[in-house]
């Protein structure tokens, strides 16, 4: 994904986070804010 090679281990563990999020349904939010 484009924010682990931008931010390397954090992006890492936000594409993790983000993950999680979309399976409680709040993750495009949460996307198109980072975006």
């Amino acid at each position: 994904m484009a924010g682990t090679i931008v931010f390397g281990g954090a992006g890492f563990i936000g594409t993790h986070l983000l993950r999680d999020l979309r399976s409680r349904g709040i993750g495009p939010l949460v996307s198109a804010d980072i975006a």
